[in-house]
């Protein structure tokens, strides 16, 4: 593997001695790095482009992070034709014929903030809260269990309550 034998991540490669001294390409606005624990590291003052015909990423723990600067308060994915700025949907999942959940949103035991908010104005006009719930503008759905019995419930601004459905 040429890539693993560059980089350091080849078992093969580290016991045949072919890596071992951290390496470096480029200057102060660009380069490439390696390490001898397998540590990559592509740095750009500027953009980074990459085009293929299919561009696949992997890692074995599962984990994908996006980082930013401290001087923006998100990270933003947005998906383009390619060469123009003409935008498309972001699509999670795909037509592959396999039977799974495409997206999963995770809060933490006693979440507070909101898992998902849209926005189409300058007010969240619907939210899913820590909690699960449904938020559509200030009235939030409820979904309990009641003596063994499903009930969907609205909990209005006021704090009151007001059954919506029951089974």
């Amino acid at each position: 593997m040429v890539v693993g034998a560059l980089f350091g991540s080849d078992p093969a490669a580290r016991a045949a001695g072919l890596v071992g001294d951290s390496w470096q390409q480029g200057d102060a606005n660009s380069s490439i790095a390696g390490d001898p624990d397998g540590t990559m590291t592509i740095q750009a003052n500027g953009d980074i482009n990459v085009s293929a015909h299919h561009l696949r990423m992997g890692t074995f723990d599962g984990n994908y992070e996006f980082e930013h600067s401290n001087q923006v308060t998100q990270t933003t994915l947005n998906s383009y034709y390619i060469g123009t700025p003409n935008r498309t949907p972001v699509a999670v999942g795909g037509n592959d014929g396999q039977d799974v959940l495409s997206f999963v949103v995770r809060g933490k035991q006693g979440q507070k903030n909101d898992l998902q908010q849209w926005t189409p104005g300058s007010e969240v006009s619907l939210a899913v809260d820590g909690k699960g719930r449904l938020r559509l503008g200030k009235v939030t759905l409820v979904a309990e269990i009641v003596n063994g019995k499903a009930q969907l419930v609205a909990v209005l601004p006021n704090g009151h309550r007001q059954l919506l459905a029951h089974a």
